[in-house]
């Protein structure tokens, strides 16, 4: 392991650390955020895959195999902005999904990957297998640390679900 790669993961000594606002919290989260979505078009550009973002590459690897409606994708939390339809339509064109439309004409069409849209599936999967295998020897985050900051985020998934629907 890299020794300054070690130390540039390094979490600040408990003397150290100072509390971090709610605001704080926001950036990180965005920052981090942007920053996943920047390793998914690196690895895409080392891939030498073009026609597909990092946005569509995680759609493709979140859709998992089965034909699934626009509607489908946006409600089960497979794809969290606010134009699946544009980046479905994309993906179409490239070559990556294809789209079914029932025999009678009635009900949405429903989207799969074709063999290339499982490719970048594929590379995405690998991906995040490599990162979660370097989570803890290069920044020291385990297998409970990852649990404890899923179950954060639940929370505070839920916390602003309330804020929404509750008006509050």
């Amino acid at each position: 392991m890299n020794p300054r790669l070690a130390e540039r993961w390094k979490p600040p000594a408990a003397d150290q650390a100072e509390v971090p606002t709610y605001v704080d919290l926001l950036r990180g989260l965005e920052r981090a955020h942007r920053q996943m979505h920047e390793t998914v078009s690196s690895e895409l550009d080392r891939e030498e895959i073009a026609d597909v973002n990092a946005v569509q590459a995680l759609l493709l690897y979140h859709m998992g195999e089965d034909p699934l409606t626009a509607a489908e994708i946006k409600t089960s939390g497979r794809y969290l902005g606010s134009n699946v339809t544009y980046n479905l339509r994309k993906l179409i064109d490239a070559g990556r999904l294809t789209e079914t439309r029932p025999r009678d004409g009635k009900g949405p069409p429903r989207f799969s990957p074709t063999p290339s849209g499982q490719a970048v599936r594929e590379i995405v999967g690998r991906l995040f297998d490599r990162q979660a295998e370097a989570l803890k020897p290069v920044c020291s985050m385990t297998d409970a640390d990852v649990r404890q900051s899923t179950a954060a985020l639940a929370k505070l998934e839920r916390y602003w679900t309330d804020q929404v629907r509750f008006r509050l």
